[in-house]
């Protein structure tokens, strides 16, 4: 008796198989239901057992090759079998093999005459659909792939997203790695409450339009942050909860108002960054001093310049969404260890409100507190909305 082993169909859709190891070579003998040949489709990898006893008389797809489902593998015969018997089997295999091998190769001829000018996208874009579907599961352009025989095959698409594996993943390491720690803590140490509330800065938009000018002559940038630092450090020193950090089981209050600044820095040719530089004794400077130390620590970001001094010492934080990002109305900051409560800021909208009975446009901005629950109370929080919206819509007492 003469035993085909052929490429099995592995799944409702799989329309090949690539062969992996084989465990026994051709001469040798094998007992029915021993494991003879590897082979993997395109989600599984299954091992072949031997249909019967016998040695194992040829092998037809040797390791790494891919067939089509149900083409043979190899053939086993038992002892006794005919020699003329044999043959048959073989010829018939043969046949069935060249067959098959012609059909695709007149189906290429018959596309390369109909598209002779553009011979090399037409042979690209032939695959077999099991590697259409890898290549469209990992948004490949089969077009980019080079078919080993004419056809793309699924072991083409996948030696194609092994040597494009490396472009896709970015490691975390250095800053990346120092991020993902300090927000890893922050998410399971703290206890973060997060409030959200609105205020209306359009009295604070003009103030800065004017002031622009006249700073402008003693090279000061005037910006909307360089107000929120100024007061945020004045209701900070009203509510020094919100300056503390957690120790043990001692809740420290910070003497010093250092106050960080989220940024992120596009640098050219190289990957974009964020840093927090600190701006020490925010509460102690006035607002043009505030605004120029913001302008130099931000260059300084943005050249690589900052020293471990400016990065170090924070004992509250402010963060935006940053330009281009759209009308982000409003976002749940993470806590910065080892500080206590953060404050993220939105983008300034210009939208209708309802003043003294009347419709009017203002500009608005949605701000958001988020605070350590184990250290700061929802009171203490609420006085410092209060404080920090009367200052920002009452700009003239911050300077």
């Amino acid at each position: 008796m003469v035993a085909t082993v052929r490429m099995p169909k592995l799944g409702y859709v799989q329309e090949e198989g690539r062969v992996l190891k084989w465990y026994k070579k051709e001469g040798e003998r094998v007992e029915k239901g021993e494991i003879l040949v590897e082979v993997e489709s395109e989600k599984i990898v299954k091992e072949l057992e031997a249909p019967l006893s016998g040695t194992l008389y040829r092998i037809f797809a040797h390791e790494g090759e891919t067939l089509i489902a149900h083409d043979t593998l190899a053939i086993i015969v038992e002892p006794d079998e005919k020699c003329s018997d044999i043959s048959d089997v073989i010829k018939r295999i043969n046949d069935v093999t060249q067959a098959r091998k012609e059909k695709t190769s007149t189906a290429a001829g018959r596309v390369k005459n109909e598209v002779t000018e553009d011979l090399q996208t037409t042979r690209h874009t032939r695959a077999f659909p099991a590697a259409r579907r890898l290549a469209e599961k990992h948004c490949i352009d089969l077009a980019q792939i080079p078919p080993k025989s004419g056809i793309v095959s699924v072991e083409d698409v996948r030696n194609f997203i092994e040597q494009n594996e490396a472009k896709r993943h970015i490691p975390m390491t250095g800053f990346r790695e120092t991020l993902a720690k300090r927000m890893t803590f922050s998410a399971r140490t703290y206890a973060p409450v997060t409030t959200t509330w609105e205020v209306d800065v359009t009295d604070l938009v003009e103030m800065r339009k004017k002031l622009s000018c006249a700073w402008k002559e003693q090279g000061v940038r005037v910006t909307i942050t360089a107000f929120l630092i100024k007061a945020v450090a004045h209701a900070l020193k009203e509510i020094p909860l919100l300056n503390s950090t957690l120790k043990e089981r001692e809740i420290l209050l910070n003497d010093n108002c250092n106050i960080g600044v989220a940024v992120s820095v596009e640098r050219s040719g190289e990957e974009d960054r964020l840093v927090v530089p600190v701006i020490h004794d925010a509460d102690k400077r006035s607002l043009t001093e505030l605004a120029r130390s913001l302008e130099e620590l931000i260059q300084k970001a943005r050249q690589n310049k900052l020293s471990s001094v400016e990065l170090s010492g924070g004992t509250f934080t402010i963060t935006n969404v940053g330009a281009g990002t759209g009308n982000v109305v409003m976002f749940t900051p993470l806590i910065n260890p080892p500080e206590s409560a953060i404050l993220g800021v939105g983008t300034i909208i210009e939208k209708p409100v309802v003043r003294s009975g009347n419709i009017c446009v203002r500009a608005t901005v949605s701000l958001c507190l988020t605070y350590d629950h184990r250290i700061i109370l929802p009171t203490d929080s609420a006085k410092f909305r209060r404080i920090l919206s009367e200052l920002l819509e009452n700009p003239g007492r911050l300077i």
